[in-house]
C-alpha cells in the first residue's frame, strides 16, 4: 500500500501538470497570449483564439492609443489606432495568422491628425498564433 506522502506527492504532480502555466497560452484558447502597456497611456494585445488585434487608449490626455502588432511570416507590421477617446473599451480587429507564427506586440502612443507622430512606445511583448 502506497505511502499518504507519496499518494500526496503524485496527485501534487498531476495537479500541476494540468494546468497551464501563467503567461503561456495555446492555440485554441481564449486567453491573451501578449499584452503590453505603455504606463499611463495604452494597452495592446494579441488573442490567440480568432487573431485578434485590440488596443485601448486609457489616458485622456489628447493623445491615441495605438499598437504596433508583427507576424513574424510577415515584412510588414499592422498598426492599430484608438482613437475614440480614453477608457472607450477595446478597439480590434480580426486578423488571420498561420499556427504556431510568433506574435509581437508593441504598445505605444501617438497624434491621430498626424500618423507619423508616434511617440512612447513601450517594450515588445511575444505570443503564438
Amino acid at each position: 500500500m502506497p505511502s499518504i506522502r507519496r499518494t500526496a506527492i503524485a496527485s501534487a504532480m498531476a495537479f500541476a501538470a494540468a494546468i497551464p502555466l501563467a503567461g503561456t497560452a495555446q492555440a485554441g484558447d481564449d486567453s491573451f497570449i501578449a499584452a503590453n502597456y505603455y504606463p499611463g497611456d495604452s494597452q495592446a494585445k494579441f488573442i490567440s483564439y480568432g487573431d485578434i488585434l485590440a488596443v485601448r487608449d486609457i489616458n485622456a490626455d489628447g493623445e491615441s492609443g495605438l499598437g504596433k502588432f508583427t507576424a513574424a511570416n510577415s515584412d510588414l507590421p499592422w498598426w492599430l489606432w484608438d482613437h475614440n477617446g480614453a477608457d472607450n473599451g477595446w478597439t480590434e480587429w480580426n486578423v488571420n495568422i498561420a499556427e504556431g507564427v510568433k506574435v509581437t506586440v508593441v504598445a505605444c502612443v501617438g497624434s491621430y491628425q498626424q500618423f507619423d507622430t508616434i511617440h512612447n512606445c513601450g517594450s515588445p511583448e511575444y505570443g503564438v498564433a
